[in-house]
């Protein structure tokens, strides 16, 4: 009988804090160009754009459990952008998706550079963390038009 009502809690429990999560993703990945050469004028190459965010994280059990949202973002929505070759955290995977969102025309991002500051502030077994984040990066656009 215990065994029973510690299922029926448990599951109620579970049942009543289940939440969705709207996940937004943007990536920019690189192409393999098997025997293809490209030159100065198959494409164009921008200026530095930058974007910027502040995140709110937190982790405990020894950063088992993790989280993030961005301040001014809607609570159950996670935009992230990535950047193959760049081993990015939940932050700057923040500030990308801002940056490629918006320059929508850029098909590869080049020369980025990511400045962070942060304060972390430690209670008892949770750690939360209060981020600035800027990437700055140059856009390459493809010329199509041959």
């Amino acid at each position: 009988m215990k065994k029973l009502f510690l299922i029926a809690v448990v599951g109620a429990s579970l049942a009543l804090t289940s939440c969705s999560r709207k996940i937004s993703m943007m990536t920019k990945n690189s192409v393999a160009f098997p025997g293809m050469t490209v030159t100065r004028t198959d494409y164009k190459l921008s200026k530095d754009v930058s974007a910027e965010v502040e995140v709110k994280e937190w982790s405990t059990l020894l950063g088992r459990l993790k989280g993030a949202k961005a301040i001014g973002e809607n609570k159950r929505e996670l935009r992230q952008g990535d950047v193959s070759g760049y081993g990015l955290d939940v932050a700057e995977k923040i500030a990308a998706y801002r940056l490629l969102d918006a320059n929508p025309t850029f098909d590869y991002l080049t020369n980025i550079r990511i400045t962070r500051e942060y304060s972390k502030k430690w209670l008892l077994f949770l750690t939360k963390y209060n981020t600035k984040v800027k990437i700055v990066a140059k856009g390459i656009t493809l010329n199509t038009e041959k």
